[in-house]
């Protein structure tokens, strides 16, 4: 749920939607992950293949996935379940700057500090991803990616 409702979010399809771009943003966030924990990639031995939901996606990577190859079968977005919908995935960077660039509109309408840097599915394909503060929009271009470097995840989805 959106802790306001006003022009630009409402409370609906399973979370706090961007009324202007029809995305739905999750009302909850993980506990500290991988960036590896949060993505999702079919191509992974062991996870879930391509379902009606993802339509043509094979994976959640804004781009190529750069040089570090995937580890990990967590899948948080891809896996979650809230408001009886289960097409979430990680927002692209660009996602997440269009929400920060509504002044206070993350702080204002999402139930999460969103002072906190969480992860894009944006890669620089040097085996780095950004991470991005909703609240200002600033980003952590190239910070690393992989098991060793823990931060949030926050979970899109399309809107109808």
């Amino acid at each position: 749920t959106c802790l306001v409702e006003d022009a630009n979010f409402i409370t609906a399809e399973g979370g706090c939607k961007h009324v202007a771009q029809s995305r739905v943003w999750s009302r909850s966030y993980s506990t500290t992950t991988t960036w590896h924990e949060a993505i999702w990639d079919s191509a992974l031995t062991g996870n879930s293949p391509p379902d009606l939901d993802d339509g043509a996606r094979v994976d959640e990577y804004d781009n190529d996935p750069g040089t570090e190859p995937d580890n990990s079968l967590v899948n948080y977005c891809h896996d979650l379940i809230e408001g009886g919908y289960s097409d979430w995935r990680v927002p692209t960077h660009n996602e997440m700057e269009t929400v920060a660039e509504l002044g206070n509109g993350a702080p204002l309408h999402f139930n999460y500090d969103t002072n906190r840097k969480f992860w894009s599915s944006f890669t620089s394909g040097t085996g780095s991803a950004y991470l991005i503060n909703l609240s200002d929009g600033t980003n952590s271009g190239n910070s690393a990616k992989g098991t060793s470097t823990n931060r949030y995840a926050v979970c899109v989805r399309e809107g109808t």
